[in-house]
Order: structure tokens, then C-alpha cells, then sequence
């Protein structure tokens, strides 16, 4: 392998040229000079690769490589490695380890060491690294800004929480050989706060079932569930038994845990400034929490300083995002009550919560809050709404057979089809920038040939802007690899199935798009691909040799799937400083 800067092989002649020229969206496009995309060849073979405002971190698999990189004397490790995009230099982190996990959180890059791959008692507990799962290993983090690494010896599970300087993750007690929670045994996972620029660890004492990820707390925050035979077999929430899993809530930067006396069925659900949970009336000591007469119902409860009962029996997920809940509403277990008006209570109705203005809104509709909700503006939300459900062909196919995008207003709740029937499987649809949605269209419940090719088989993404209710149809994209970012652009692969698309003259794979949100435009980037990961103005991607027809990394075979990185949006300034990206 070629070190630094060597690896740093520029596509501009060819690449950028074609990329400007090539647009894979069928509706008008709008024109930019400030949508050029630069391409780089890392060089390396890659896994486990992620983004960050001014870091890639990934590792480098040895067997690509055909190199002991880490000295453990053998070639099948993963070894951590980071790309400065400020100073465009890719370096090693660490001689001597591989490792299991990694992610970068501002300007530091953390990882685990994994002691079975590495071949070393890394936390120096005395046992001899074993194949077995779960792994011993060591968390270590590595600063941009002072190029120094902390260890942390005493943790070997990855965190699940980032905020700043403070992450959140569990200590497994099997692996330290220490109860950590004074329960008296060694089997629980403990909370454990990290602050990655002292290397200090504090033991909060409480044993969890499961940490969100920081995308699900609230600022500052986080909550989980704690399992009372965890914790020793104390009664929780008060309820006169130890069988319960109740909601506790950890402010990250005192480390002060809050048991809220709460049970709790499913994951906290955060955003900026509250959670949304539901509570098991049953688990709960048998109360009844919403009226009705019975204490079968899981209710939701809004968690803010105080704990606020809404008084909603509700079903499967709930949703919250920029001070707006959304969750669906059980008639039968509201007293049998018609809420849509269909003339029945065996529906699940789809209502909104706004914080602020603290006032329920129903929409009238049953629908599928898990992944298929989203807020493009504060005055409309987008939901798939099942036809059989409404029994009204949403989409004028003539059938009541589909799941049809529709936006609602939050003030009146009117609702306004989008005419496109949703695939229920991956992905539903996503929120890009605040204002967009994409959408996975199938053509047989569509009743439409998108591709020509005579059959209605396949499945198509469809952008559609939330504001102006405009559709940009991208061509070839269906039932392939989708990633998002929001802020102004996402990457998608598009099938081959209908054309050469990267030019190697073979129909074989995906190939690398971006989608520039600002401008609904498509390019494509020309890249056999797989598992884009998009980051600020940079989409990360593996690319695969034997798509590209091309020794990319020049070890002489095309079995590879070598680091690429795209920059958006180059002739812009950098969003991390005033320097330019234009691969020169």
C-alpha cells in the first residue's frame, strides 16, 4: 500500500467532466454553476466507513491490502485509519490494532480495539483474547485538533450517545469481572459517562437494557430503560414487583440519572426538548391511565422536567421532530369511539401534538407513523395512507390496494394526495433538508411502466418537494442502497437494469448517484459503488472493481472494493473553513 498523499488518485480529466454532463432525472432539471462534484480515489480497501464535518475515519481490510498493517502476524484484521479533510492527509491511527467498531464525533475519532483480533490483553485484565462474542477490547479516541489518543482501558463496548465532549455507552460487567452496580452479581450492562477529552469515566450504578442512539435524546439527555431484576430486584416504579423495565433519564454533563417511576414497554423517542414514551398500564400496577375502564392500554406520556400524562392509548411507534408528536390513537380502547368517522372503532388514527401550543390534532386517517412520517415545513407533515383503510383510491388506479403518500396540514389537518403508491418495505421515505421526500413508487401498484420495459415489476424513487409539491422521478433507482443527509444533498445506486450507466460496457451493478436538493437535480457519479455514506458536502463510497472494470488500488486483480470520495458542491467554500475542495 502506497502511503499518503501517493494513495490519492485524481479522477478530474474524466470524471468530473462526465459527472457535470450527466443528469439521471426525468423531469425538468434546474440548472447551477455551484453543483460540481470532485472525485478522489483513496486508494485502499475500506469498511465501516463514517463521516464527519472535517474527518473520515474507516478501516483498511489487510487481506485487500496483502499486509500484516497492524503486526498481529497474519492479514484478515481491520485496522483503523482517518482522512483529514482539512489537511488531506490519510494516516494510520495506531500501529498494533484492530478494531470493531468506529465513528467520528466532531473532531475526534473513536474506536474500539478488539483484543482476539489484535492478539494482546489490551484493558490488562489477565485473560488471554478468546474468539467468542462478546469481544474484550479497549474504547480510544483520537483528537484532529491535538493528534493525541486517550484510552479507555475500563470500557469495551462502543458508545451509543454523543454530545460534545460526553458520550454515553454500557460497561459489560462479565468482561470487567466487577459488579458495577452493587446488585451482587457480574451479568448486567452499567451506564457509564465518558468525557473524551479527560479520559474520565463515571459509573452512573444503573444497569440498562438498551441505550438509543443520539439521534433519539433530548439535548443534553438521554433516557432508557432499566430492567428492575437488574438492579438488584428492586421495585422501580412502585407497582409491589421487581418484574418491570422503567424509564430513567441521564443528564449527560452532571451525569445525574432521574428515575422517573415509569414503565415503559419500547425505546424513548427524543428531540431537542422532550421524549415521547409509552407506559404499560399493566406494568404500571394495573391503573388505568386513559379513562376507559380497563388496564390493557400502553399510554403515551410526554417527558419534559415533569412527566405529563396525554391521556392517548396508543399502537404501534410514536414520533417526535421539531416540537410536533405524531402517534396513532386505538379506538377500541378510547371507550369504542369512531375517530375518523367510518363508522366503526377498530381503527388506529393517526393525531398530532404540537409542545407549544400544547393542543391535540386528529387526523382523521389511520396510517404508519414507523419510518413513513415526516415534517417537510411547519405547516404540512407527510404520512402513507393505506386505500383499504380509507377505503378511497388515493392514487386513481381504480383499486383500493395501496399505500399512498399523502401531506396533511398541522393547523387543519387537510389532506392532499401526492397520486404515488409507496413500496412497504426499504426505504419508505426520508427527509432530506427539511423539505424533501423520497419515496420508494412501485409500478404495479402505480399502474405505471417507468422504464419501458413493458412490465410492471420494478420500483422507482421519487423525490418530491414538500413546499411546491413538485416530482422529480429518478430513473433506475429501485430496491437499491439509499443514504440521506439533512442538509442539501443524498446518494442513492441505480440498477443498470435499462442501460450502461458508468461506461465499462457490462450491465452488472448499482451505480453512484448524488441528488443536490438545493437545485433537484440527479448526477451520477459513474461509480459502480455500494453502502454510500454521506457526510457534509462529501459522500463516502466503496467502490467495487469488478463494476468498474478497473484495478483501482493497482495490486493487480479486480477483486477490491476501494475507498472513493466525492466532494459536492466544490466550487463552494468549504463548510469547515474558507478552503476549497477541487482535487488539485
Amino acid at each position: 500500500m502506497a502511503q499518503n498523499d501517493s494513495l490519492l488518485f485524481t479522477f478530474l480529466a474524466v470524471l468530473v467532466g462526465l459527472v457535470q454532463g450527466c443528469d439521471s432525472s426525468q423531469n425538468k432539471v434546474h440548472s447551477s454553476q455551484k453543483d460540481r462534484v470532485t472525485m478522489e480515489n483513496l486508494g485502499v480497501s475500506s469498511f465501516r466507513v463514517t463521516v464527519g464535518r472535517r474527518l473520515v475515519a474507516f478501516s483498511v481490510e489487510e487481506r485487500a491490502e496483502v499486509k500484516d498493517l497492524n503486526g498481529d502476524g497474519d492479514r484478515d484484521d481491520h485496522v483503523p485509519f482517518v482522512y483529514d479533510r482539512l489537511t488531506r492527509k490519510m494516516s494510520q491511527l495506531e500501529v498494533g490494532i484492530a478494531l470493531s467498531s468506529i465513528e467520528v464525533s466532531g473532531s475526534n475519532v473513536i474506536f474500539v480495539a478488539d483484543e482476539f483480533e489484535t492478539g494482546s490483553d489490551l484493558n490488562g485484565n489477565g485473560r488471554v483474547p478468546v474468539a467468542s462474542y462478546p469481544r474484550e477490547g479497549i474504547l480510544r479516541v483520537w483528537d484532529a485538533e491535538s493528534r493525541m489518543e486517550t484510552s479507555f482501558p475500563e470500557i469495551s463496548t462502543f458508545p451509543s450517545v454523543f454530545a460534545g465532549e460526553w458520550a454515553v455507552t454500557t460497561t459489560s460487567e462479565p468482561n470487567r469481572g466487577e459488579d458495577l452496580n452493587g446488585d451482587g452479581d457480574q451479568s448486567d450492562a452499567v451506564v457509564q459517562v465518558l468525557n473524551l477529552k479527560t479520559a474520565r469515566v463515571r459509573n452512573t450504578g444503573v444497569a440498562a437494557r438498551y441505550l438509543p442512539r443520539s439521534a433519539d435524546r433530548m439535548l443534553g439527555s438521554v433516557a432508557f430503560l432499566v430492567p428492575e431484576n437488574a438492579q438488584g430486584g428492586a421495585d422501580l416504579n412502585g407497582d409491589g414487583d421487581a418484574k418491570d423495565e422503567v424509564l430513567h433519564v441521564l443528564e449527560i454533563s452532571s451525569q445525574t440519572c432521574v428515575n422517573r417511576s415509569l414503565a415503559i414497554v419500547d425505546i424513548p423517542r427524543g428531540d431537542g426538548a422532550a421524549f415521547v414514551v409509552r407506559v404499560s398500564e399493566d406494568e404500571q400496577g394495573n391503573v388505568d391511565l386513559n379513562g376507559d375502564g380497563d388496564c390493557r392500554d400502553l399510554v403515551l406520556y410526554l417527558i419534559e422536567k415533569e412527566s405529563e400524562n396525554l391521556g392517548y392509548a396508543v399502537s404501534r411507534s410514536t414520533w417526535i421532530h421539531e416540537g410536533l408528536v405524531a402517534f396513532e390513537v386505538l379506538e377500541s380502547a378510547h371507550g369504542e369511539r369512531d375517530l375518523n368517522g367510518d363508522e366503526d372503532s377498530s381503527d388506529s388514527i393517526v393525531h398530532l401534538y404540537d409542545l407549544k401550543s400544547r393542543r391535540a390534532l386528529n387526523l382523521r386517517c389511520s396510517g404508519y407513523i414507523n419510518r413513513t412520517f415526516h415534517m417537510p415545513s411547519a405547516e404540512r407533515v407527510a404520512l402513507i395512507v393505506s386505500e383499504t383503510d380509507e377505503a378511497e383510491d388515493l392514487n386513481g388506479d381504480g383499486d383500493l390496494e395501496d399505500h399512498v403518500l399523502c401531506f396533511f396540514s398541522t393547523e387543519t389537518g387537510h389532506r392532499e394526495s401526492t397520486g404515488l403508491a409507496c413500496s412497504l418495505g426499504s426505504p419508505l421515505a426520508v427527509q432530506v433538508a427539511n423539505s424533501l421526500i423520497i419515496v420508494l413508487v412501485s409500478e404495479w401498484h402505480q399502474g405505471k411502466d417507468y422504464d419501458g420495459d413493458g412490465e410492471l415489476v420494478s420500483e422507482v424513487l421519487h423525490v418530491v418537494d414538500g413546499r411546491t409539491g413538485e416530482i422529480v422521478i429518478l430513473q433506475g433507482s429501485g430496491g437499491l442502497a439509499l443514504s440521506t443527509f439533512d442538509g442539501n444533498w443524498f446518494s442513492y445506486l441505480a440498477s443498470e437494469a435499462g442501460g450502461d450507466l458508468n461506461g465499462d460496457g457490462v450491465l452488472t451493478g448499482g451505480i453512484l448517484h448524488v441528488f443536490d436538493a438545493a437545485n433537484l437535480s440527479a448526477k451520477n457519479l459513474l461509480l459502480g459503488a455500494h453502502t454510500p455514506v454521506l457526510g457534509p458536502s462529501l459522500v463516502a463510497a466503496s467502490v467495487q472493481e469488478r463494476l468498474q472494470r478497473l484495478d483501482l488500488n493497482q495490486d493487480g486483480d479486480l477483486e477490491d472494493s476501494i475507498l472513493h470520495l466525492a466532494w459536492l458542491g466544490t466550487d463552494q467554500e468549504s463548510s469547515i473553513g474558507s478552503v476549497k475542495f477541487d482535487g488539485k
